[in-house]
């Protein structure tokens, strides 16, 4: 898992928080100081952006090797299988547990939501790591100094909202339903979040238009998220049984199961309000926790006779991950390569049009068996394109397929419809008159019967024929006309 981490470049948000700490740092000598650089740009995402901690201390590892933060996330991804199976008691079916636990970090969190460049890793992969570290802290039997509680919920609180809400809640359930767990230093760490939390709620950015303002989208379709919860229905299925059976109620009501119930059920709310994929990730992980704590405290002794199909079970599945993760590396290393080549034409062309001839491997392209890993639809949105033409401060970099270097009007097969597009070498293209003032093409796309009303990235380039071209970036099988919009 962490060789793949390695194989990741930088990409997306990380090119927008090192321009804020180039532009943040310059001093009126014309030197530069990091340092200034580095408060400037916490600075201004907390007015426009978010204020969480781990943006924070992540700006310094974005300006260290990129091995550094490849190897703290490798290392967080460790702390979080060891403490996974520390509180879902894997010990009693060690095998069956790591193995399941394994899976469901691996396969079941929404990895190939970016998860792997560096910005989001801190917020996620960290995270997570720290969110079940502060859980492990919260139940310990042996009580922690106070300081240390408090200190450890101020700083998980600022962490993240979508992991330290979560735990508030969870902690609270635990000490309402079992108020025998109520101690000290339990308390003062749920004192400790929302103070932490408090510094999130009070930043400019919670209504800016492109902080937190935009999380509550009450006019999105929620049923369809639903299905990125499988894990959550069959989790929420598994407590209601425990908890109508009289003999496994005492695990289904067990703190740590509670603290399972709460981290899932806020982040499905979460995602639900943010339609965002990744916010899903604290509660795979408790889901996943919860699920092997129940079993291993209903079924406490081993499967005698279904040892042997138990053990091939296991092991499909540790083939199976296996192969996935070499896919992943490898498709990472063709990423990596590509990017490279990419970000060096860029500078090449930047004080011209920004264009790049490049063939992009692409989530199209990548094998299944890589299951998105680790980033392949960097060029299928425009947002990672024009962070880096800010970043160099020059254009709009324009990647545009090696096939369409030598376009001229006429080439390719000609589609019907009046916006006048082409498929050449199955990528869509048409002349146009001038630059285009935005990287986003909207129109009628027809594929037979079929029709589409939808926006996808575009950018212009100038042809062979020295005449402008607009290249749009959508999927051209079956497509038979494209119709302009009014």
């Amino acid at each position: 898992m962490g060789s793949v981490f390695f194989t990741v470049p930088g990409a997306l948000d990380d090119y927008w928080y090192m321009r804020e700490v180039a532009d943040g740092g310059l001093c009126a000598d014309g030197s530069f100081s990091f340092i200034k650089g580095w408060f400037e740009c916490a600075r201004i995402h907390w007015l426009s952006d978010n204020g969480r901690f781990c943006n924070v201390i992540g700006i310094g590892f974005l300006h260290l090797p990129l091995w550094v933060s490849h190897l703290v996330s490798t290392l967080a991804v460790a702390a979080t299988l060891g403490l996974m199976c520390m509180l879902g008691r894997a010990r009693r079916h060690a095998t069956v547990s790591l193995t399941f636990l394994t899976a469901i970090y691996i396969l079941a969190v929404p990895w190939p939501d970016y998860l792997f460049t560096r910005v989001f890793s801190y917020n996620y992969v960290w995270g997570g790591a720290l969110m079940l570290a502060v859980i492990a802290l919260f139940l310990r039997q042996r009580a922690t100094g106070w300081r240390w509680a408090l200190g450890a919920g101020i700083v998980f609180g600022g962490w993240h909202e979508g992991f330290s809400f979560p735990i508030l809640c969870g902690a609270v359930a635990c000490m309402a339903i079992h108020p025998g767990m109520l101690r000290r230093d339990r308390v003062w760490l749920c004192i400790g979040l929302p103070l932490g939390g408090l510094w999130l709620f009070m930043a400019p950015a919670r209504t800016s238009p492109t902080g937190f303002g935009t999380m509550v989208h009450y006019s999105r379709p929620f049923l369809p998220l639903l299905g990125d919860h499988w894990l959550t229905i069959i989790f929420f299925v598994s407590e209601g049984i425990s908890l109508a059976v009289r003999r496994s109620r005492r695990a289904a009501l067990a703190p740590l199961v509670i603290f399972a119930v709460a981290v899932s059920g806020v982040s499905l709310a979460i995602h639900l309000l943010s339609y965002t994929p990744r916010t899903c990730t604290p509660g795979v992980i408790m889901e996943g926790v919860g699920l092997t704590y129940l079993f291993n405290s209903l079924c406490p002794k081993p499967f005698s006779r279904l040892r042997s199909a138990v053990s091939w079970l296991c092991a499909l599945t540790w083939i199976f991950i296996t192969a996935h993760l070499t896919a992943a590396f490898i498709t990472g290393l063709k990423f990596n390569r590509e990017e490279r080549h990419i970000i060096a034409g860029y500078e090449k062309s930047m004080d011209t049009d920004g264009v790049v001839f490049a063939d992009v491997l692409g989530y199209y392209k990548a094998p299944w068996l890589t299951l998105g890993k680790p980033v392949q639809n960097l060029y299928t949105y425009f947002a990672h394109s024009s962070l880096v033409g800010k970043y160099y401060h020059g254009p709009l970099m324009k990647v545009i397929p090696t096939a369409l270097r030598g376009y001229r009007e006429g080439m390719g097969r000609r589609l019907e419809g009046d916006a006048g597009f082409s498929v050449c070498s199955g990528w869509l293209v048409a002349p146009i008159d001038s630059v285009p003032s935005s990287p986003l093409y909207s129109a009628e796309f027809v594929y037979g019967d079929h029709v589409r009303h939808d926006r996808f990235p575009a950018y212009s380039f100038t042809g062979a024929d020295s005449t402008r071209y607009l290249f749009v970036l959508t999927d051209t099988d079956g497509l038979t006309a494209v119709n302009s919009i009014p």
